[in-house]
Formats: structure tokens, C-alpha cells, sequence
């Protein structure tokens, strides 16, 4: 499944994200907790956790949403990654 670029730049920026409760959302939202999962037919369960959002934990999604960001989906801790597996291939013996 490929994730749609406004999801990392909804937590790039520190914003709740609400997705949908199937597939492979459930499991990233699973790994990373970003936000809520969602019927997508049923609006008043949706609207219901959107309003009952709180400051605490908003700030608390945001700042995990940027760390998330920076530790696992951004070019320097891809890069991180990828140098670390090119000098184990280069000293395998």
C-alpha cells in the first residue's frame, strides 16, 4: 500500500490524523500512533472523536507526529539506514 504524502505532512507539522479503520491504516496507525482510525460510514462516530479531542492530548500527537517523522520517515534516517546496510554488505565475509 502506498501512504498518501499529505499523511507525513500532516505529522511532519504536528496534526492529529484521522484515517480510515481498514487495511493497512490500522496497522501503521498500529506502529506509529498518529491519530484515530475511523468507520468511513459512520460520520457520527467520526465527528464524536473529533470532539472529543483535548489540548493535552493534541499536543501530545503533535510532538509524538514530528519525532515519528524525523526518526523513521525522513531522507537523513533513511540515509542513517542505508549507509549502516552498504558497510555491512561491504564487510561481510
Amino acid at each position: 500500500m502506498a501512504y498518501s504524502l499529505k499523511l507525513f505532512e500532516y505529522m511532519q507539522n504536528g496534526m492529529f490524523v484521522i484515517m480510515p479503520n481498514f487495511g493497512d491504516w490500522i496497522k501503521f496507525n498500529k506502529n506509529y500512533n498518529v491519530g484515530n482510525n475511523v468507520p468511513t460510514n459512520n460520520y457520527k462516530e467520526t465527528s464524536g472523536i473529533i470532539h472529543n479531542l483535548n489540548n493535552e492530548g493534541l499536543i501530545k500527537y503533535a510532538n509524538d507526529n514530528i519525532k515519528s517523522v524525523n526518526d523513521n520517515f525522513s531522507w537523513e534516517s533513511q540515509e542513517i539506514k542505508l549507509f549502516k546496510l552498504y558497510k555491512e554488505l561491504i564487510n561481510f565475509n
